[in-house]
């Protein structure tokens, strides 16, 4: 998958999605901003890891 897809995917896709339920749960965007990123970080993270 070339840069740019995994970028838009990711970052912007998930990370969105991601913010919105961490919204939902928490109530607080701050927290959900902050959340989200860190969500997103590990995901990435656990991609690499894995090789996917």
């Amino acid at each position: 998958m070339s840069s740019i897809k995994k970028f838009i995917l990711l970052e912007i896709g998930l990370g969105s999605l991601i913010y919105n339920l961490w919204l939902v749960v928490l109530h607080n965007a701050l927290l959900a901003g902050s959340s989200g990123w860190v969500t997103t970080e590990v995901i990435k993270r656990a991609l690499k890891l894995f090789k996917l």
